[in-house]
């Protein structure tokens, strides 16, 4: 018998890679920063309009920060499954992000309600989104944002498959193969919505060029390397198409080429591999840590929130100074939301199921 929780080296301190988080971070600030500039003003959601020209484009252009993040997602689930049980693999995911996300909904719904929206929130909405899944009780996210979490978990579940049967780090390279392979097939034919749930068509080419990365770095450069990069960014690239028809983006609608989406994808998985190739900023790892911590409550809590404090707080002599300002407390607010409440909420639930593990000696054969 082997205790579930019983160390191993997996337990070893990683490899800390201090650019990603400063990746991380500079791709949820380019987000709100699109949010707050494009997509709101474009949907009459903040009281002023978007603003034109090269800086129209640049936020046109960040809804790329959604990729960016599950390129970083998949080199690190690649970067911590390595000689772990795929429990404790999957628990540790949950532990990561669930009470964090917990956090935010709370507090957007306190502040939203308080606020006022065009749609008011209800309880009940409130409760169904706890579950990541409110679209089942017939509810709505209480911030739109929550739909990348959804996809997350979908490849943490696909991921603790895989570490259960052995083949995740094994056979890692002939999984994205056959990643992409599903992904190309509903891009390009099937186009069926519940290929896309489940297999994550549009952005399987992020997650898999993550792991390829990771690959790559890990175990050394080979040609089959660089065909699978750039085999990620052709499929990424008509992730960013289909994604461009979406209803709920203002920024294309539709009108992207193909060879404009193959350049953001490249653009994409790109910058994670600069961030890999440039010296690692060890000096000020601190920092890095601290701006990559939050970057995720930044993403989460940012958007409706922010809308509303737009619609209430923007003064329309001087709209720029204005979300500038709000944008700037918006993050300072996200960093002591990470500092003094997920942090420690992480460690409590950490805590917990230690205990619980230690009561009951979870084993498995």
């Amino acid at each position: 018998m082997a205790h579930l929780f019983t160390p191993t080296a997996s337990d070893a301190p990683r490899e800390y890679v201090a650019n990603l988080d400063i990746v991380r971070f500079l791709a949820s600030l380019w987000v709100v920063m699109t949010h707050y500039g494009f997509i709101g003003p474009s949907w009459g959601k903040t009281g002023y309009q978007p603003p034109e020209g090269i800086f129209a484009l640049f936020l046109k252009m960040g809804y790329l920060g959604v990729p960016i993040f599950f390129v970083l997602s998949g080199f690190v689930i690649a970067h911590v499954s390595s000689n772990i049980h795929f429990f404790k693999f999957a628990l540790n995911r949950v532990l990561r992000l669930m009470p964090g996300f917990w956090i935010c909904l709370s507090l957007s719904f306190i502040l939203l309600t308080f606020l006022g929206t065009p749609d008011p929130l209800s309880v009940q909405q409130f409760i169904a989104n706890f579950t990541l899944a409110p679209q089942v009780f017939g509810f709505e996210f209480v911030d739109g944002v929550y739909w990348t979490l959804f996809y997350e978990f979908i490849f943490y579940g696909f991921a603790t498959v895989l570490i259960a049967l052995g083949v995740f780090h094994k056979r890692m390279l002939l999984i994205c193969a056959i990643w992409l392979g599903i992904s190309f097939a509903n891009n390009l034919f099937i186009e069926h919505v519940i290929f896309e749930r489940v297999f994550i068509s549009y952005f399987a080419g992020a997650f898999v060029g993550g792991m390829v990365l990771w690959h790559g770095w890990k175990k050394g450069w080979a040609f089959y390397h660089i065909a699978l990069l750039l085999a990620s960014a052709f499929s990424l690239a008509l992730g960013v198409q289909k994604l461009d028809t979406q209803d709920f983006l203002p920024n294309f609608q539709g009108t992207m080429g193909y060879l404009p989406a193959l350049g953001y994808a490249v653009f994409t998985i790109g910058v994670v591999y600069l961030a890999l190739l440039a010296p690692q900023i060890k000096r000020f790892s601190g920092v890095a840590l601290l701006l990559g911590g939050i970057s995720y409550p930044l993403y989460l809590f940012h958007q409706e929130v922010g809308y509303a404090l737009m619609r209430n707080f923007v003064v329309a002599d001087h709209v720029f100074l204005s979300v500038v300002i709000i944008l700037t407390l918006v993050v300072l607010f996200c960093g002591l939301l990470h500092l003094f409440l997920e942090k420690p909420a992480r460690k409590f639930f950490t805590k917990l199921v230690d205990g619980v593990r230690e009561k009951y000696s979870f084993s498995f054969i």
